[in-house]
């Protein structure tokens, strides 16, 4: 049986996919749990129609994203923590404090900040920035005394 996705399901697709499955699981699974309808004629030409104007509004997102890659290569972070009178951090540097430093250079919040082994002294250091789907870039961050 033919049925169309509503939503992302495991590895059956995504939503506007058309896939063919076994009836008993479209009808006691799928389609009751509002992950996927029939697939009537109507509903097929929706789909088409929602997948063409999600890859144009996909195309949008992805070439805003690029831009804000190129700013933060182009911009300093600088990240604002309390040290001690040796330089030394009270605490390590945290995901949230790299995200909130990128939005107030960038105004772009991030998906997320990957810090390969702990930030723990003031000075220049590298982190990935996930910032969409597949999208990652590194970035060089500054770690600065409050």
């Amino acid at each position: 049986m033919k049925v169309v996705l509503l939503t992302k399901y495991k590895n059956f697709g995504y939503p506007n996919d058309i896939i063919e499955v076994s009836d008993g699981f479209a009808r006691n699974f799928l389609i009751p749990n509002r992950i996927a309808v029939y697939a009537t004629k109507g509903v097929i030409k929706n789909a088409e129609e929602n997948r063409i104007q999600g890859e144009k509004k996909e195309e949008a997102i992805r070439k805003e994203v690029l831009n804000v890659v190129e700013k933060l290569k182009n911009s300093n972070i600088v990240v604002k923590v309390n040290a001690k009178n040796d330089d030394k951090l009270f605490c390590d540097v945290t995901e949230q404090l790299i995200k909130k430093a990128i939005y107030d250079e960038v105004q772009y919040d991030v998906d997320r900040v990957i810090i390969g082994k702990s930030i723990r002294s003031l000075g220049k250091s590298r982190v990935k920035v996930k910032l969409y789907k597949d999208i990652v870039t590194e970035i060089d961050i500054d770690v600065v005394k409050n």
